[in-house]
């Protein structure tokens, strides 16, 4: 009899390590559906979705060294966004991730300048990213 037990919790451990280990095998990473920054209140707004419907949590790098988080949110269900200010004084470039609470990542998201230099050379070359069919015709007009 106490064989018989022994090897039913035996059988029964097996089964909850595998499908333990199924269910973290399934776990789906989490996407970042929006992500921007408002001049106005000084604030990044970021939209995690998770298939799984696990609570997602989001980093921000402030200083753009990629790979290293130097603030996290609370867990908020998928779907809810984010806000997360003041951004510090002197950041201009940063990046966001999303982390789930099964601790799968998405990938690291850009959030542009919040502040722009302008110069002549930064409008050109904007002029030219946008309009960069018309490069042939601004050349010969200036004959480089």
């Amino acid at each position: 009899m106490k064989k018989k037990i022994f090897g039913i919790g035996i059988v029964l451990m097996l089964f909850m390590t595998t499908t333990l280990s199924f269910a973290s095998m399934n776990n789906n990473p989490p996407v970042i559906e929006e992500a921007h920054y408002d001049a106005t209140s000084n604030t990044v707004w970021c939209t995690p979705i998770d298939d799984d419907g696990d609570q997602c949590r989001v980093g921000v790098d402030w200083d753009s060294d990629t790979g290293s988080v130097d603030f996290w949110s609370q867990y908020r269900d998928s779907g809810v966004e984010h806000s997360i200010y003041p951004v510090p004084a002197g950041c201009h470039e940063f990046s966001v991730i999303v982390q789930d609470d099964n601790g799968a990542e998405s990938e690291w998201f850009a959030i542009k300048s919040k502040t722009k230099q302008f110069s002549f050379e930064s409008i050109l070359f904007d002029f030219l990213e946008k309009h960069s069919n018309w490069f042939p015709i601004l050349r010969y007009l200036l004959e480089i």
